[in-house]
């Protein structure tokens, strides 16, 4: 079970206690490409005989080397020696001392308590500055070195580059840089990060760079890169101070850091890059500033307009940038603290380890999302942001898992049914004849009720805009990546609040009504002002609780929405709305521009009847 979840020893910067506390023998920081000598006649004299069995019992057989009247030979007949032959009867006492010198040489440096507790330079010592980095105090007991889950992830390979030289050791001249970052879009609709690194006015290591197109395009990765690449530029022993301009790196590798890498790293947005930065800044041997352009004095605002200048240029120069994310064996730190974790991140871990399931399903209507995304609304979204936009703020709990369900084909319709036995005619649409899958109840289905749907919600959005767009599988299922433009070209986060709305709402009242047609009444059409009046209620209903939903005190920041954007969004669309003040939020029986239809048939005119002969 612990090989299975990966548990081993570890820590970055052991102390001389924690060295002497581990066993002597099978260390956990044995260096595998040298041969070990466990079962030698000097290794088990010292386990049988001298009873050594940990680190500093053997660096207290090792002390005998300091005494000028030891001699290397069997024959020594120092202090030590001639107590281990008398007390412990050891007839070479030379020959263990060498073995244990043999066993300590084949650790790994950091675990050799002969070298000393190691030299973190300026990034061990004491400042009051809250952005030089200080890496996390040592361990002081061994099961704060327990680490579990430290199977390598599965991260893109990439391209090492050789370390640059050393600088001269007698300068002490601290090398400054301005980091930037930007996202734009390209001409297909994609978005793209760059980042921009500003050293100074002609500066030949200016540079900008483009992330992967399968990294996360974000402004925050594309920072954290750029400055990674910088401290890899610079000489570990070279003062270095970086100053970005959104307040990412700093935190991260200063108060965020003992915690980050307590709990593995898991949940955090950028750790590939974060966890290569944090080893980097470790090797480092003298003090490292990571601050807030704002802080900069002199050339803060040159800096921070020539860095971003760079990283806007970085968006779209078409040549993307390979990462060195080699980490020195000696500075990773992988897997969690034992200690520390707790079940919740425990079982998530390991769930995120498990080779994802590929679904064909799934893939299909991704693929079908992305090309109505970038038909419809000119972006080119990512899996990871199809994903989320089920979760958008706009629509409601039933629609999200209505949404997901659907995008993994997970619905008892259709091909579900061909493979169960005296269930095979359920796969097929009792009204058409044809295969009734997802697309065919939202979309084609002849049966009153989806085209009655989406003519209603067609007359509400011409109200405020000229075109609609016609409903396809992928955009139905999109309808959470909704951008429109105004007039002038700008973002209008109304109208695409309201498509959100109109479309999420629209096919859970079709499929509402299909489930009631097809369990409840067998197949019989509903009627007409049935359909009419279940649309329009929905479309009143979110209407409804946008409008109690601007009370800030009662329901929060978090859960509350602005007045003007849903002012922006049901502009246009309510019933005489001239007669309506300019915010109408608190005034009472607010509809939409649509009136329900009677569920009653017409009345006869009232007269007198005629008698008969």
């Amino acid at each position: 079970m612990a090989k299975k979840h990966g548990v081993e020893f570890d820590t970055p910067n052991p102390s001389y206690k924690i060295q002497g506390d581990l066993p002597l023998w099978h260390h956990a920081g044995e260096d595998p490409s040298k041969i070990q000598y466990h079962n030698t006649a000097a290794a088990n004299c010292l386990r049988q005989n001298h009873g050594v069995l940990l680190v500093h019992e053997g660096m207290e057989v090792l002390r005998r080397l300091e005494d000028q009247a030891h001699k290397t030979s069997s024959r020594c007949h120092c202090v030590a020696c001639n107590a281990d032959r008398r007390s412990k009867g050891c007839e070479n006492p030379h020959a263990c001392t060498e073995q244990v010198a043999r066993t300590l040489s084949r650790l790994i440096p950091k675990w050799d308590p002969r070298k000393g507790e190691g030299d973190a330079g300026a990034n061990s010592q004491e400042s009051q500055d809250d952005n030089v980095f200080r890496p996390p105090p040592p361990i002081t007991l061994v099961a704060e070195g327990f680490r579990v889950l430290t199977h390598p992830p599965r991260y893109a390979q990439r391209v090492v580059q050789p370390r640059p030289q050393q600088r001269d050791p007698t300068s002490t001249i601290t090398r400054v840089v301005f980091i930037g970052s930007a996202t734009r879009r390209d001409g297909e609709g994609k978005l793209r990060a760059g980042g921009g690194i500003w050293y100074g006015p002609e500066n030949p290591g200016n540079m900008s760079l483009q992330l992967l197109d399968n990294e996360p395009q974000t402004s925050r990765r594309a920072e954290i890169a750029a400055t990674l690449i910088v401290v890899q530029q610079t000489a570990r022993d070279q003062p270095l101070a970086v100053y970005g301009s959104r307040s990412i790196v700093g935190p991260e590798m200063t108060q965020k850091l003992e915690t980050r890498e307590d709990q593995g790293w898991f949940g955090t947005p950028d750790r590939d890059l974060l966890q290569v930065l944090a080893a980097e800044l470790r090797a480092r041997t003298v003090q490292t500033k990571l601050c807030n352009v704002d802080t900069a004095q002199q050339l803060g605002n040159q800096g921070r307009r020539e860095a971003l200048a760079l990283a806007r240029e970085g968006c779209l120069r078409g040549e993307q940038t390979l990462i060195n994310l080699h980490i020195d064996p000696g500075k990773q730190l992988r897997g969690a603290k034992l200690s520390s974790l707790t079940q919740a991140v425990a079982y998530a871990s390991i769930k995120e380890k498990r080779e994802p399931v590929i679904r064909r399903a799934t893939e299909n209507n991704i693929k079908q999302i992305m090309d109505a995304a970038k038909e419809i609304f000119s972006v080119c979204p990512t899996p990871e942001q199809i994903w989320k936009s089920i979760r958008h703020k706009d629509l409601s709990r039933q629609v999200k898992n209505f949404l997901w369900k659907s995008i993994h084909g997970a619905h008892r319709i259709g091909t579900f049914w061909k493979h169960i036995p005296e269930c095979g005619e359920r796969a097929t649409c009792n009204f058409c004849n044809e295969t009734e899958d997802l697309e065919h109840v939202l979309i084609k289905c002849r049966r009153p009720g989806q085209s009655e749907v989406w003519s209603l919600a067609r007359n509400l959005w011409m109200r405020k805009c000229n075109s609609w767009p016609e409903p396809s599988l992928g955009s139905i299922l999109g309808c959470g990546l909704a951008t429109f433009r105004d007039e002038r070209g700008k973002n209008s986060p109304g109208l695409a609040r309201l498509y959100r709305i109109l479309v999420s709402e629209s096919i859970f009242v079709i499929w509402k009504i299909r489930n009631d047609t097809v369990i409840n009444h067998d197949g019989q059409p509903v009627p007409e002002n049935m359909i009419h009046n279940k649309w329009l209620q929905a479309i009143n209903l979110h209407l409804t609780f946008d409008r109690a939903l601007t009370n800030h005190a009662k329901y929060g920041k978090q859960n509350s929405i602005k007045s003007s954007l849903v002012l922006q969004t049901w502009s246009s669309t309510l019933l005489n709305e001239e007669l309506l003040p300019g915010d109408w939020i608190k005034h009472p029986r607010v509809l939409v521009g649509i009136e329900p239809k009677s569920s009653h048939p017409p009345s006869q005119p009232s007269g007198r009847r005629g008698r008969g002969r």
